[in-house]
């Protein structure tokens, strides 16, 4: 991530590139307010749905596979994907190098595209609407989903954080427990309830004070 961010100092607003592979032909490039990725560009008001998502998988120390991407569904009904991926036995291979360069694109998306898409259900949110995301009501009062098959309802006045843990999104209340259970990063939009939740847990607080 921080060679990415070096070597794109001499092109003018370019903040990140990230590669699928090495020497990489057509890389992900970052601006402030798009993205090109696969040789098109993608404002980022215009992310309707992004999916981010990474998967290991390990036997012992002999081999290792790693796969992640990025797809995204625009509001011109454009869909793109970025992927990478590769393995190791015994040490040996692309895995480590996949991970990383996954890693690095994870990180910029969820500064930009992901940041995006959630300012655009934040503003929603505070003009008095319920939204949907994943599978979670939120408004500004509090998120609602279920546990074990309950409906449960929490105000963010209740909850410490969310974050991704082992392929989900994982909201908390403020006793440590789990808020509404954990929403898989594959569903739509769920990575941009980290975002949406820490936003207004932190304008609940806020409101305490």
């Amino acid at each position: 991530m921080e060679e990415n961010l070096n070597a794109v100092a001499n092109e003018e607003g370019l903040i990140a590139v990230c590669n699928r592979k090495k020497n990489d032909k057509s890389p992900a490039k970052f601006y402030a307010d798009k993205a090109i990725i696969n040789g098109e560009t993608v404002s980022y008001a215009d992310v309707d749905v992004i999916n981010m998502y990474g998967s290991t998988t390990t036997y012992s120390f002999f081999y290792a596979n790693f796969s992640g991407y990025v797809k995204l569904k625009l509001r011109d009904g454009r869909k793109l994907k970025w992927k990478t991926g590769g393995a190791a036995f015994l040490g040996l291979g692309s895995y480590k190098t996949k991970k990383q360069l996954f890693a690095g694109m994870y990180d910029v998306s969820m500064k930009t595209l992901v940041k995006a898409r959630a300012e655009a259900y934040l503003n929603e949110i505070r003009n008095g609407a319920t939204v949907n995301i994943a599978g979670v009501a939120i408004n500004s009062n509090g998120i609602a989903g279920k546990v074990a098959f309950k409906s449960v309802s929490v105000p963010f006045t209740e909850i410490s954080g969310c974050d991704v843990a082992s392929g989900y999104v994982r909201t908390y209340r403020t006793d440590n427990k789990n808020a509404v259970g954990a929403v898989a990063m594959q569903l739509d939009n769920a990575v941009c309830l980290v975002p949406v939740i820490e936003t207004l847990v932190a304008a609940a607080r806020a409101g305490q004070q």
